[in-house]
């Protein structure tokens, strides 16, 4: 996730040089049934989870659409599906210059998930604890995803959406069901952010980080709780407040 790189350092005056951690950086192209459907910059590292959670979280595959076959091959992913869908509804993503496709996302009706406002800032402590390459480069997003007692998979990668494919692509691959969890991030919780985890009936989305006003429109049509800024002991609740207790 980070290599060695030679580096000048200019501080006080003085020059100097050293090596420093800077966060790598790879493409991935993915062809669906055949056709490319999107190809992104991201980190080299657990392509497969990064492409199984796009392809989910953009509507292509799903229950009533599912895979056929997955294959990896170094930066090209293949995937066949049982049926090909046109993906529809483009959104013009505002994080990283990245065009993806929504298709398919359902109004959420409310649900009776609730979590409290310390169980929540726990997590966030923890997650925070988890961002090694953070830490090292200052060059990548993370994101977590939590049962509301723990948290279960966590991945970082250069792009906040990638980072959120991940974790959604791991769930998939590992059978655990998305429903009833919490999205940790450390980057701004965006349109696209919000779209994704209505996808993957995620019902709270927690960030150290602010939501736009786009984003919140988006959470209360789908029933989605977004808390921003939760750093220390305080957070800032958006939408859908009831969930947090």
């Amino acid at each position: 996730m980070y290599e060695k790189r030679k580096i000048v350092v200019v501080e006080n005056g003085r020059r100097k040089s050293k090596y420093d951690d800077v966060a790598a950086e790879s493409g991935l192209r993915i062809f669906v049934n055949g056709k490319e459907f999107i190809t992104l910059l991201c980190s080299p590292e657990n392509l497969d989870y990064l492409a199984r959670g796009i392809i989910f979280t953009s509507g292509l595959t799903g229950e009533k659409n599912r895979v056929r076959s997955f294959s990896i091959k170094g930066n090209y992913c293949y995937v066949e599906t049982e049926k090909t869908i046109a993906p529809y509804g483009k959104i013009v993503s505002s994080g990283c210059g990245r065009i993806s496709h929504i298709a398919g996302v359902r109004k959420s009706k409310p649900d009776n998930f609730r979590v409290s406002a310390e169980r929540i800032l726990f997590l966030m402590k923890e997650f925070q604890k988890l961002a090694v390459v953070y830490k090292l480069t200052g060059g990548v997003h993370c994101v977590g995803i939590s049962d509301g007692e723990k948290i279960i998979f966590f991945h970082e990668d250069i792009g906040r959406h990638n980072a959120f494919d991940k974790v959604i692509g791991e769930c998939l691959a590992k059978g655990v069901s998305t429903s009833k969890k919490i999205i940790l991030s450390s980057g701004r919780i965006s349109s696209e952010i919000v779209l994704k985890s209505a996808a993957a009936k995620i019902p709270v989305v927690v960030s150290k980080a602010a939501p736009t006003t786009y984003a919140i429109a988006l959470a209360k049509l789908y029933s989605i709780t977004i808390a921003g800024f939760v750093r220390g002991s305080r957070m800032n609740i958006y939408t859908h407040a009831g969930r947090i207790i």
